[in-house]
């Protein structure tokens, strides 16, 4: 029997006029990854997540006119079934993923076929969910608050690896593209996003804040400044709807951004800055962050001066307490959640913890356990060591060592130790079951960096009512 052929068959090509005739664009022989594994779809619509095989009515056993030949069937059975059973392995898998799977017979005529796809499309077009794309995507706090926000996160880029990895595990159905974003084209990722310039609904970019933070080197000529400039470029490409920025407020007045919004306004986009607290969107944590918003075509003086009048009046604005928020991740002795651990602590820092009553810090330290280089500090600098999280009003903010008590005030609030990762996710409001992998080092950067999930929700939700796509109701 002559080799099957796998791609671009007569049917398939058949379909593809047929497509083009009706004036659709499609991606063909797209590889689509779900989890571990990939796979390669016959037509796929990316935006819409519709993917369309044409089978063979021998090859994948048509009910109208598969059989299984008379000769040798012992060998051809149990092929032919394989074959069936692969099918449905893969449907089942992309739906898992969030796509829409048609399967055309390789004996239906090309116009009909076309017929079945275009009216799939209009379906699925109707119940489209607004589109994103994450710059800086870290372990994923912002799409998970996005996708929270029933927006559609079609890629994201993040270079650090053991971020990546955390990334994927959460969000296998996102093309990541895990490298530098200095290396990546906007013009490439949105051709295998498959998105035309002008389609993406919202932007989202979080660049490093390091060199702009008080906590980290404050340095104008941090070398990572600069990457706030590289979202000009995907803005000039995807030119999307609307975008968003999220940083420390000590951004607001540096030149690079300044040279953004510039580029921004003349872009046709109406944009507003604002500076806000992590607890105003019910975030257990006092977060204080410049989120900037642009809008294509948008007047800004319509925009509002507080972002918490673009939400919905059923977002929930107040943050639970902190107690709720740690029980969440049940007793430290008794757990089987590989993040729900602490630091180990040395002897000594160990009794130094215990010297510190509820509430407390460092300056509450008998003078046998308070450290030298404390002790040279002049008036109250360095209030926060070893101080213990408070029960009475929200966690300090998270950093990249907020597991660590020598580093803030990240003491359990009752037991001597430090939060666990987990807790401390908890606190950046990651769902429970989240998953994180690296060293511990790694985990508590990956989580302190975060945007909150709860934060981006919000964020999200405030771009959808000046787009149309959400309601303040």
């Amino acid at each position: 029997m002559r080799a099957n052929r796998q791609s671009d068959t007569k049917p398939e090509l058949s379909l593809r006029s047929g497509l083009h005739r009706r004036g659709y664009r499609f991606r063909k022989h797209l590889r689509i990854r779900t989890g571990s594994k990939s796979v390669s779809v016959d037509i796929a619509f990316p935006k819409e997540r519709l993917a369309v095989f044409v089978d063979g009515c021998f090859w994948h056993q048509c009910p109208e006119h598969g059989s299984v030949p008379s000769s040798n069937e012992a060998y051809w059975f149990p092929k032919l079934a394989r074959n069936v059973a692969r099918d449905e392995r893969v449907t089942k898998t992309l739906e898992a993923s969030g796509w829409a799977v048609l399967r055309i017979w390789e004996h239906e005529p090309a116009d009909e076929a076309a017929a079945v796809v275009a009216a799939k499309l209009s379906e699925l077009r109707r119940h489209t969910p607004s589109t994103a794309l994450d710059l800086f995507a870290g372990a994923g706090g912002s799409t998970e608050g996005l996708k929270a926000a029933e927006y559609r996160v079609l890629g994201a880029v993040e270079c650090d690896a053991s971020a990546a990895r955390s990334y994927s595990s959460n969000h296998p159905d996102v093309l990541l593209f895990d490298r530098d974003i200095r290396d990546v084209s906007p013009r490439t990722m949105r051709y295998a996003l498959g998105i035309k310039q002008g389609e993406l609904d919202l932007l989202n970019a979080c660049p490093p804040c390091q060199g702009f933070s008080s906590l980290g080197t404050g340095s104008p000529d941090d070398p990572r400044n600069d990457l706030v400039l590289v979202v000009r470029s995907f803005l000039a490409d995807f030119r999307p709807k609307a975008f968003v920025l999220e940083n420390v407020p000590g951004l607001h007045g540096d030149r690079r951004l300044q040279n953004l919004l510039d580029f921004a306004r003349a872009s046709d986009y109406g944009v507003r800055a604002y500076v806000v607290n992590a607890t105003t969107f019910g975030v257990p944590q006092t977060r204080r962050r410049l989120v900037v918003i642009g809008v294509l075509g948008l007047d800004e003086g319509t925009l509002p001066n507080d972002m918490a009048d673009l939400l919905p009046s059923t977002f929930h604005l107040t943050p639970p307490s902190v107690s709720k928020v740690l029980a969440k991740a049940g007793p430290i002795e008794r757990t089987d959640d590989p993040l729900h651990h602490a630091r180990q602590s040395s002897a000594r820092v160990l009794a130094r913890i215990r010297q510190i009553p509820r509430g407390g810090d460092r300056f509450d330290l008998p003078e046998a356990h308070q450290l030298a280089c404390h002790k040279k500090l002049k008036g109250r600098s360095a209030t926060a060591a070893y101080g213990r999280i408070r029960l009475d009003r929200p966690a300090p903010t998270l950093t990249t060592r907020c597991t660590t008590p020598a580093c803030g005030r990240f003491v359990h609030p009752t037991e001597d130790r430090g939060i666990s990762l987990r807790e401390a996710a908890l606190l950046q409001t990651f769902p429970r079951g989240y998953r994180f992998h690296g060293t511990h080092q790694s985990l508590e950067a990956q989580i302190g960096n975060a945007v909150p999930v709860r934060m981006a929700q919000a964020i999200g939700l405030a771009v959808g009512t000046l787009t149309g796509r959400g309601t303040r109701a």
